[in-house]
C-alpha cells in the first residue's frame, strides 16, 4: 500500500488536513501515572492505558511473576526506576525546530536527514525494445530502485510531517512528559513514537525542562559533547583534554554557526550528528555571554563503548576484552572498531589481486564501516546480517547520493550484483576480523546457545531474573505454516493473478527451537543492560542531592550539564555494584537445571566460559567506558 501522486504532492507541499497525523500515543503534558499494577500506568485516558501494558510482549510466565512481585509491600527496583525515568519533564528546543523546520523546507543534504523532494525517475532509452534482455533488466533495476527511494521519500515525509506538527503543539506547554514501558528483556522504550530514541534531527529537540546553573565543570562537559557529537578527525576517540582542546580550538567556528547556522550550513552539516552538534554550538555560545550560573537542560550523553562486548567481557573477566572497550583504565580511549578496521584491511591487502578487494582498497575501509558489524555480532548476527547490514548503510547510501546528484558516481559500479559481491566478501573479512580480534562473545554466545538447546528440547521456554529483579523471558512458541493459494481475476482490468497466503498456526506448548537458540545471545545481554540503566537509575536516586532528570537511550546516559559529573560516576559505580561477586552465567545454568525436574546427563550440561582475571572494580577508575 502507498501513497497517490497526489497525496505524496499534498504532503509534500503541507496542503492537507493535518488532524489524520495524529499517532494513537503522544507525550503528556501532565506527569504520567506511576506504574502500579501491569495494566495500570502511563496516560490518564483509560481507552489509551488500556492499550498500554507494563511489558510488551510478555510471555504468560512473565505477566504471573510480575504480578506475583507487584502484591508484595515493597514495589521492585525496576518499576521504582521506571516510574522515575518518565517522570523526567522535557520542553521542546525551539531553535532546533526551526532549523529542521528550513532544513526539510529546502530539501537539504544533512547526512541522513530526510528528503522532500522525489528523486526524478528513470528515463528509458529510445532503443529500449531493441536492446539484449541483460541490459533491459540493468534499466528495469535502475527504475525500480528509483521507485523504492521515492516511496522510502514519501514515507519521510508523512513521518516528518506528523513530528512537526507534534513538535510544534508541544511547544505551546512549558513541559511534557514520555511515558515509558519495558519490553520483555526489560529494556525501556518510551511509549509515543515522538521520542529521543529516534534520528539526529529529533533526538536534537528534547531539552531538560527543570534546567540548572551550569558551573565551570558543567561546561568543560559541554565542550567534551561538543566534540563527540562533531566528531571532526574522530576526535570523540581523543582524551577528554583532547576534545576539550578541540573545542577551545574551533570556538571562532562554533560561534559563528551559532551566530548563523543558516549562512554557515557547511560547518556543521559535516558533523557526526549535525543537529546535536547545532544545539550543542548554541548552547556554548550562549555560555559566552551568561557565564557560570546560566541555566542549562541541554542533555549531555555518556555512551557505552560497545554495550555488548562489554557485557560479555565482564561476564567472562576477559582482560583483553575489557581492554578493548575500555573498561581498564587508560589515558586515552580505546577503539574496538578501529582495531577491527585494521585486521580487516590486513586480511583485505593480502587478497590484493582480486578485483572486489582492489574496490574496497580504493574505497577505504574504516571504523564507520565495520561498526555495526561489529555492534551486531555479540547479538548472534552472522554473515548474511553482517552482508545486509553493508547493503544498507553503505550501499544503498551511496547508490542514493548518486540519484540525488550528491555523488559523481558509485564507487562499486551501479550494478547491483557488484554491490552485493562486495557487501559479501567485506562481511567476511569482518567475520574474520571480529572473531580473531574478540574472544569472550563468542564462547559466551555458545554457552547461552548451548543451555537455550538443552531447555527446548525439554520444551521449555528460557526466563531468567535480571539483577534488579526484572523477569525476563523469550517466548518463541512453535508454529505451523500452511501456505495457500489463492487465485483472483480482476474483470475490469482482464487479469487474473495467482497469490499465496501463508497460514501461521501457533502452538503454545511447544517450543521454537531454532529461534530460541538464535535468540538468547541477545536477549540475555539486553537484559544485562537494561539492568545496568536501571541500577544507574537507583544509584543516583540515592545521591545527595539526588538526580532526577535524565534521557536514557539503552547504553546511553545523559543528564543536564551541572549533573553530568555526578552521573558519570554513578554509570560506573552501578555497573560494579551489578557485577561484582556475581557470577551470572553460573547463575543462569543453576536456574535452568533446576525448572528441568530430573538431572540431565553430564555430556548434555554445556561448560562454563572460561573466567579470567579482571577486577570489577578497576571499573570505577576506567575514564572512557561510558564517554
Amino acid at each position: 500500500i502507498v501513497l497517490t501522486a497526489e497525496a505524496s504532492q499534498q504532503i509534500a507541499e503541507g496542503e492537507y488536513d493535518a488532524s489524520w497525523l495524529e499517532p494513537i500515543f503522544t507525550p503528556m503534558i501532565v506527569p504520567p501515572r506511576p506504574w502500579t499494577t501491569f495494566y495500570t500506568g502511563a496516560y490518564e485516558d483509560p481507552a489509551l492505558a488500556e492499550q498500554c501494558e507494563l511489558v510488551r510482549a510478555a510471555s504468560p510466565w512473565q505477566r504471573k511473576e510480575i504480578s506475583r512481585q507487584l502484591r508484595r509491600r515493597k514495589q521492585p527496583p525496576y518499576i521504582r526506576a521506571l516510574n522515575r525515568i518518565q517522570a523526567t519533564p522535557f520542553k521542546i528546543n525551539e531553535p532546533i525546530l526551526d532549523a529542521v523546520v528550513w532544513a526539510f523546507s529546502n530539501n537539504l543534504s544533512i547526512g541522513k536527514f530526510p528528503k522532500k523532494k522525489h528523486i526524478e525517475p528513470v528515463e528509458f532509452p529510445e532503443d529500449y525494445d531493441s536492446l539484449p534482455d541483460f541490459k533491459k533488466k540493468e534499466w528495469r533495476v535502475k527504475a525500480r530502485n528509483i521507485l523504492n527511494l521515492n516511496r522510502q521519500i514519501d514515507g519521510d515525509r508523512a513521518v516528518m510531517a506528523q513530528d512537526l506538527k507534534t513538535a510544534k503543539d508541544l511547544v505551546g506547554y512549558e513541559e511534557f512528559y514520555l511515558p515509558c514501558n519495558f519490553d520483555f528483556r526489560g529494556r525501556v522504550y518510551p511509549i509515543p513514537p515522538f521520542s529521543p530514541h529516534r534520528d539526529d534531527h529529533i533526538k536534537a529537540m528534547f531539552y531538560l525542562a527543570n534546567v540548572r546553573p551550569i558551573t565551570r565543570k558543567g561546561f568543560d562537559w559541554l565542550k567534551i559533547h561538543l566534540a563527540n557529537v562533531g566528531d571532526f578527525g574522530k576526535v570523540s576517540k581523543q582524551s577528554f583534554d583532547g576534545r576539550m582542546k578541540w573545542t577551545d580550538d574551533n570556538h571562532d567556528m562554533i560561534m559563528s554557526i551559532a551566530a548563523d547556522y543558516q549562512g554557515n550550513l557547511e560547518l556543521w552539516a559535516a558533523a557526526d550528528k549535525p543537529f546535536q552538534f547545532l544545539a550543542a554550538c548554541l548552547e556554548y555560545a550562549r555560555y559566552q555571554t551568561e557565564g557560570d550560573g546560566m541555566l542549562s537542560g541541554l542533555p549531555l550523553g555518556l555512551d557505552g563503548t560497545n554495550s555488548g562486548i562489554q557485557h560479555f567481557s565482564t561476564l567472562a573477566r576477559n582482560m583483553s576484552d575489557a581492554y578493548l572497550v575500555n573498561l581498564i583504565p587508560q589515558s586515552v580511549p580505546n577503539d574496538i572498531y578501529q582495531a577491527v578496521a585494521d585486521k580487516c584491511i590486513e586480511f583485505v591487502k593480502a587478497d590484493v589481486d582480486n578485483p572486489i578487494a582492489k574496490l574496497w582498497l580504493d574505497y577505504g575501509i574504516d571504523r564507520k564501516i565495520v561498526k555495526r558489524n561489529v555492534m551486531t555480532y555479540g547479538y548472534s548476527s552472522r554473515l548474511f546480517g553482517f552482508k545486509n547490514q553493508i547493503m544498507d548503510d553503505l550501499m544503498r547510501q551511496l547508490d542514493r547520493q548518486v540519484k540525488n546528484g550528491d555523488l559523481e558516481s558509485h564507487p562499486f559500479t551501479d550494478e547491483f550484483k557488484t554491490q552485493a559481491q562486495a557487501a559479501e566478501y567485506l562481511a567476511k573479512q569482518n567475520w574474520s576480523a571480529i572473531n580473531e580480534v574478540i574472544s569472550s562473545a563468542k564462547e559466551g554466545m555458545a554457552f547461552l546457545q548451548e543451555l537455550s538447546h538443552l531447555m527446548s528440547y525439554a520444551n521449555e521456554h528460557m526466563h531468567w531474573h535480571t539483577p534488579v529483579q526484572f523477569p525476563a523471558a523469550q517466548f518463541y512458541p512453535k508454529r505451523d505454516v500452511k501456505k495457500v493459494k489463492v487465485y483472483l481475476h480482476d474483470r475490469t482490468a482482464n487479469v487474473r493473478k495467482r497469490t499465496q497466503i501463508s497460514l501461521k498456526d501457533v502452538k503454545l506448548n511447544t517450543v521454537d527451537v531454532r529461534k530460541s537458540k538464535t535468540a538468547i545471545a541477545p536477549n540475555f545481554i539486553h537484559s544485562l543492560d537494561s539492568a545496568h540503566l536501571i541500577q544507574t537509575v537507583l544509584c543516583m536516586l540515592k545521591k545527595r542531592p539526588a538526580i532526577k532528570d535524565f534521557m536514557l537511550i539503552h547504553d546511553s546516559f545523559a543528564t543536564t550539564p551541572a549533573q553530568t559529573e555526578k552521573l558519570y560516576h554513578g554509570i560506573r559505580e552501578a555497573f560494579v555494584e551489578m557485577y561484582n561477586d556475581r557470577n551470572y552465567y553460573s547463575e543462569l545454568l543453576e536456574t535452568c537445571i533446576n525448572r528441568l525436574g530430573y538431572v540431565p546427563e553430564a555430556e548434555d550440561v554445556p561448560d562454563l566460559p572460561q573466567r579470567g582475571t579482571m577486577d570489577v572494580t578497576v571499573i570505577l577508575s576506567s575514564k572512557y567506558c561510558f564517554s
